[in-house]
């Protein structure tokens, strides 16, 4: 029986040939019932049609033949902490909560929204405490990693349900901790946690129309996301299941600051130095300045918008020339002038800031 984590560890208890099992005591029995372990299986469909439906096993099967030590344990969990959310996270997550109270208001979504996906940090927390004061209700949630935040959520009503791989709980954060322990009897029937192949599924991400919100490191002015790599080669974190996430759901959203390093750094760049999610599979850019709603257009008017409701005007006159002389020089469906394409990030590297 796993923890707060399923991951993809049905998978790897299938494919292992030796497996040490790590009980650590120090987690309650009671979790026994949070987890649902179902794996596809091939030419079937997913049997799920609710965001809390268990159709598998409480805990993960294996050949005890496999096992080769079990080792005791009173580990906390390792901490990460993503930093304190700033004043321009919150004035991101303000604009998204503008733009999906305007989809409201148009008809194109109710109240209730879709089912939502987050990605951890500081700005996905921001979202789960924002939603417990909004004007939102009966929300669900399906995701690939649930903060805790959303546990004050459910706690105020507006969250009916939660299905994630694995719920974060930080170490330093015992309140919530010991309010998740002490009624994990009531929290069964709310919260499910699933193996990767299931909460990460296309099928699935499709059927229940989830609505994606996930950050990134840099976006071009056509769309393009780079989420995972600086100045193209050095990794700084995976992309998780943003890709997932992003190619199958009803609404692809992207949120990032316009900047970074005090200014010294666009976000809205000429072209990306590295794409995890292509530009055919987003549908809004946010930032602190606005929103770039981006569904329907073609890539020039995509670019406008971005430009226009997304870029910091420290850097929005150059990303303007660019874009208008890429349009006369070299014309086509996607203009890029090749070798400008890269000039905001080869300015950076000779003097530590792409401003001109």
């Amino acid at each position: 029986m796993p923890s707060l984590s399923v991951d993809n560890i049905p998978l790897l208890v299938q494919l292992a040939k030796k497996i040490v099992i790590e009980l650590n005591i120090t987690r309650p029995a009671e979790l026994k019932g949070i987890h649902d372990i179902y794996l596809p299986k091939p030419r079937e469909p997913i049997p799920i049609t609710k965001v809390n439906q268990r159709v598998g096993l409480p805990f993960i099967k294996c050949n005890p033949k496999k096992i080769a030590a079990i080792v005791v344990s009173q580990l906390p969990e390792r901490e990460v902490f993503y930093g304190k959310p700033t004043a321009i996270e919150e004035k991101i997550v303000e604009n998204l909560f503008h733009f999906l109270l305007n989809e409201v208001n148009k008809g194109r979504l109710k109240k209730s929204l879709y089912p939502l996906q987050t990605g951890v940090g500081p700005i996905g927390d921001i979202i789960s405490s924002k939603l417990t004061e909004s004007d939102f209700n009966d929300l669900e949630i399906w995701t690939e990693v649930a903060q805790i935040g959303y546990i004050d959520t459910l706690n105020a009503g507006k969250i009916s349900s939660i299905s994630a791989a694995s719920l974060y709980v930080p170490p330093w954060d015992r309140g919530r901790w010991e309010n998740l322990v002490g009624n994990l009897t009531e929290y069964k029937n709310q919260i499910v946690l699933r193996p990767l192949e299931i909460s990460n599924s296309h099928e699935l991400i499709t059927r229940f129309n989830v609505i994606s919100m996930n950050q990134a490191v840099e976006i071009d002015i056509y769309g393009s996301v780079n989420m995972s790599h600086i100045l193209g080669g050095n990794v700084i974190n995976g992309v998780g299941g943003s890709g997932e996430f992003a190619r199958a759901s009803y609404l692809s959203i992207f949120l990032t600051s316009s900047t970074a390093r005090n200014g010294r750094i666009s976000r809205i760049v000429p072209m990306v130095t590295h794409i995890d999610v292509t530009d055919h599979d987003v549908d809004v850019i946010i930032t602190e300045h606005g929103w770039a709603d981006l569904r329907g257009l073609s890539p020039r008017e995509r670019a406008k918008e971005i430009i226009e409701k997304c870029s910091s005007p420290d850097y929005k006159d150059e990303l303007w020339n660019y874009f208008d002389k890429a349009c006369k020089k070299v014309g086509g469906h996607i203009p890029h002038l090749l070798p400008e394409a890269f000039s905001f990030h080869e300015r950076f590297i000779r003097t530590g800031s792409m401003k001109q």
